[in-house]
């Protein structure tokens, strides 16, 4: 079985408030690993079609100048398997994610951003902190995506069905500055989206939901 996955969305968007804060430009790279669990289940049942955990690595970048800024990140499953819910085999499990990102500082540290990934758009708000020498950030966004649920078996007929779905995502993370242009982040982020109206012109498909749940540290530093 072959699924569209869908993606976490940044808890940069938070901390990038205190960033942007002047009229200078900073250009920030940043590098990340982490956990995630992933299980896609049928809403109604709770049947489970596929469950697991894994590592996952990433990289990404923000501009930011004045009160504005642009992201782009990429995260990917390293090595990840899975047992088929069928035959109990073991699958490889490949999720990556491609985040296009346009966000703006408001007073009081809150921002406000917008995006794409390959399945559609989202926007969300969040606020950062100061808390010690770091900053505590939170943040929560809606998407309305889109996705393909495919398989290829030769025992029954294939299927190629689409959904729209209607999801959210919510994260919190602590950035702790040091050295003067180098930082590292803890993040954690949760997501979920129901997919329902599956069109095939042979199978009936139940409504399914997604649920991930992430955790990552990050190191980035600021030119």
């Amino acid at each position: 079985m072959n699924y569209r996955l869908l993606s976490t969305l940044l808890a940069m968007a938070c901390t990038a408030a205190s960033m942007s804060a002047s009229a200078e430009t900073i250009f920030r790279p940043r590098a990340s690993i982490g956990s995630s669990s992933y299980e896609l289940a049928f809403t109604e049942s709770g049947d489970s079609l596929s469950k697991v955990s894994y590592l996952k690595g990433g990289v990404g970048a923000t501009i930011a100048t004045g009160q504005l800024y642009f992201d782009v990140g990429y995260n990917g499953s390293l090595g990840a398997k899975y047992s088929d819910s069928y035959d109990g085999s073991d699958q490889d499990f490949l999720r990556s994610d491609l985040t296009l990102t346009v966000g703006y500082a408001l007073p009081n540290h809150i921002t406000v951003f917008g995006g794409f990934k390959s399945s559609g758009p989202y926007f969300g708000a969040g606020i950062s902190i100061p808390a010690g020498s770091g900053i505590w950030s939170f943040n929560g966004a809606i998407a309305v995506l889109s996705a393909t649920l495919k398989d290829d078996t030769v025992t029954f007929p294939p299927f190629d069905a689409k959904a729209d779905s209607a999801g959210f995502s919510i994260g919190a993370g602590y950035t702790l500055p040091f050295g003067g242009t180098q930082g590292i982040s803890f993040k954690a982020n949760v997501q979920g989206y129901n997919y329902t109206g599956w069109t095939d012109p042979i199978y009936t498909i139940d409504d399914i939901k997604e649920t991930i749940v992430a955790f990552d540290v990050e190191y980035y530093v600021n030119f």
